[in-house]
């Protein structure tokens, strides 16, 4: 594969990932999260125009999720944590946990 349709493939898998779930999976309050891939040195700029090159640098990181509070359909409050760790050129650990807000539905949707 080249690199634009690595780039589409890519953009494909983040606009299917946006599309909301059916209201049985809304219900659980955990989410695990496992993904992992090779680092560029690329801005955003050459990122979106798939004009970069990849480093000899991979990571691989796992996130899990909790639904602490839903305010009446319009979003829910979460706690999430990410542990990553780094191989190749960078060789190193990575955690972060911060609280979000995730949206339940979208303007114009009934409730």
């Amino acid at each position: 594969m080249d690199r634009w349709q690595i780039g589409m493939c890519a953009l494909a898998l983040i606009f299917l990932s946006l599309v909301t779930c059916s209201d049985a999976h809304a219900e659980r309050d955990w989410a695990l999260t496992l993904y992992s891939g090779r680092m560029t040195d690329a801005n955003l700029t050459k990122t979106a125009t798939f004009n970069f090159e990849f480093e000899d640098a991979y990571l691989i990181d796992l996130g899990l999720a909790r639904r602490l509070y839903t305010f009446q359909n319009y979003f829910d409050i979460e706690i999430e944590g990410q542990l990553a760790k780094y191989f190749g050129d960078q060789d190193n650990w990575n955690s972060i946990w911060w609280p979000i807000f995730v949206g339940c539905s979208f303007p114009g949707t009934p409730i």
